[in-house]
Parts: structure tokens; C-alpha cells; sequence
């Protein structure tokens, strides 16, 4: 029987379509399984890990980064009352007098170094405290409640950016109207606790916070001398712990000078050789001016 080119091609394509219907529908389902940064797909289903998949990824990156900077925060402003979970607002009832301090703490002393998460992380920490404090002080009062909603949105708003691809190209722009907008909002509270004080005729008691700004002068020595002492904040520490970064990939602060401005809680390291039982690590909290003496463990 004689076949025209035409049906030849005809059938040709049908034969291709049903083949690769038969494939496609072989092909085992991705959509539905977990994502994992250590899961290795095939060749053949690679090509279903479009833009969607990439973005899961990325939407669970970032929220890693913000659950350990949610945590940090907590557990900072209850541990940590001397400095970045000071008390940030009291009312003393027999006085009829109250006290507040909404003021920032540089983020030099929150994460080490230029980490971009410093001034979130330094304004949720201070969100925490003032929460734990009208909690403890005014809670029947619900005049705090809807301006905390509102710096934790601009905290939120602010760490969204951050993971943003645009960040990368300005930095210091984003980080700038972050800081504007963040600090913008606890203005809007300062100006709701005056409100509330005036009603209720309480007299203010100002908190001298010029410790927390300025630090403390610590000198810093080793015993034996001339040994090399890295450092970083606590918190910068505990944050590389919580995203399980390499330890080869902590960014350290190196005490060359033997003077420093120091205050709060860090985490050290001291570079003892072998024959001192080699590198120690550890943590202090700086509270008042001094000297810090390293001196290596016994055995």
C-alpha cells in the first residue's frame, strides 16, 4: 500500500505525542515532596524545579533567619538586664511616678562587625522588654498594645527588605530608611506613654542610659603576654550557632589594641599554644571599667 509523505508525518507525530505522554506521566511527583537544601534530584525531574520550587527555598531561608532573630530576642531581653534587656519602662505607684527608656543600643553591641540584622535584631530586643515591662507594670492598659503591633511590623518590614535581591545593590540606603522607619514608630509610643501619664498625672523619673551608649574602658591582657584574643558579641555567637554556620565562617574581632570600648556580654577566643593547652573559648559580660585578664586553664 502506498502512504502519502503526509500520513507518514501524521503518524510520525502521533507516535512522538503518545511517547511523550508516556514519559511525562512516568516521571515520579516532586511537587509535593519536602524541600531540602542536601536533596539531589534527578536530571530528568530537575527540570520541574522551576521559580516556584526557588522560591520556597528562598521563603524558608528567610525565615530561618528570622525565627533565630525572634528567639535571639527573647531570650536576650530576659537574660541579659543589665544592657540590651534593661528595664525600659516601670511605674512606682506610692510615688505616682514612672520611668521609660526607648532609647536604641548601638548595634556594636548587639551583632559584631557590618551583619545588616544588627538594627532589627537591637529593636526587637528592645520591643521584647518594653512588652515584658508594660506586661509586668500596665496590664490592664491597652494604650501600648496597638504601637508595639506597628514597630513589630516595621521590624518585620525591615528584615524583608534585607532578604530582598535589591539590598545587595544599596545597602546603606535600605538600612538607613530601616533604622528612619523602626525608630519612627517608638516615637509614635513615646508619644502615647506621655499621653497616658498626663491623664493619669504621673510624674517621670529619667533613666540615665549614657553607660549603654558610651561603654566602658577595658584593657585587655593576656598571661602569659602577647597572645592573640578574638572576640564577638554573644549575640553574634549565638546566632551563628542557631543557623549552624561553619565555624571557619565566624567573622571575629581582633584585640590588637590593648585598650577597648567594650560593654555587655562576648563571646572570646584566646589562641594558648599547644603547650598551654591550646585555643579557649569562652564568654564575659562587661558590666564597669577595668582590666580583662586572659590566663590560660590548668590541666
Amino acid at each position: 500500500m502506498h502512504i502519502s509523505i503526509w500520513m507518514r508525518l501524521a503518524i510520525h507525530n502521533r507516535f512522538l505525542a503518545s511517547c511523550l505522554l508516556l514519559f511525562v506521566v512516568s516521571l515520579p511527583s516532586i511537587h509535593n515532596a519536602t524541600f531540602s537544601n542536601s536533596q539531589k534530584f534527578p536530571k530528568s525531574t530537575a527540570l520541574l524545579y522551576d521559580s516556584r520550587h526557588a522560591q520556597k527555598a528562598f521563603s524558608l531561608e528567610n525565615q530561618s533567619v528570622q525565627n533565630a532573630l525572634v528567639q535571639l530576642s527573647r531570650t536576650d531581653a530576659m537574660d541579659d538586664r543589665n544592657l540590651l534587656g534593661r528595664t525600659r519602662f516601670a511605674v512606682n505607684k506610692p510615688s505616682h511616678s514612672y520611668s521609660y527608656d526607648l532609647d536604641p543600643t548601638p548595634t556594636r553591641y548587639v551583632l559584631s562587625g557590618d551583619d545588616p540584622y544588627g538594627k532589627p535584631l537591637e529593636a526587637l530586643i528592645r520591643l521584647e522588654s518594653i512588652r515584658r515591662d508594660f506586661e509586668s507594670s500596665v496590664p490592664n492598659e491597652n494604650f501600648w498594645r496597638p504601637r508595639t503591633v506597628d514597630i513589630q511590623s516595621a521590624i518585620d518590614n525591615c528584615i524583608d527588605r534585607i532578604d530582598s535581591s535589591e539590598f545587595k545593590f544599596k545597602p546603606k540606603y535600605f538600612q538607613d530608611e530601616c533604622s528612619k522607619k523602626i525608630e519612627a514608630e517608638f516615637q509614635n509610643l513615646d508619644r502615647s506613654i506621655q499621653r497616658y501619664a498626663s491623664v493619669n498625672k504621673l510624674k517621670r523619673i529619667i533613666v540615665e542610659t549614657r553607660d549603654a551608649i558610651a561603654g566602658y574602658r577595658i584593657v585587655v591582657k593576656t598571661d602569659p603576654p602577647k597572645i592573640q584574643v578574638h572576640i564577638m558579641t554573644l549575640l553574634q555567637y549565638k546566632k551563628y550557632q542557631y543557623l549552624n554556620v561553619p565555624a571557619d565562617k565566624y567573622q571575629w574581632n581582633d584585640l590588637f589594641d590593648p585598650e577597648n570600648v567594650m560593654i555587655g556580654w562576648y563571646h572570646y577566643r584566646v589562641d594558648w599554644p599547644k603547650n598551654l593547652n591550646g585555643p579557649e573559648e569562652g564568654n564575659v559580660e562587661i558590666t564597669k571599667p577595668g582590666v580583662l585578664t586572659f590566663t590560660p586553664k590548668s590541666n
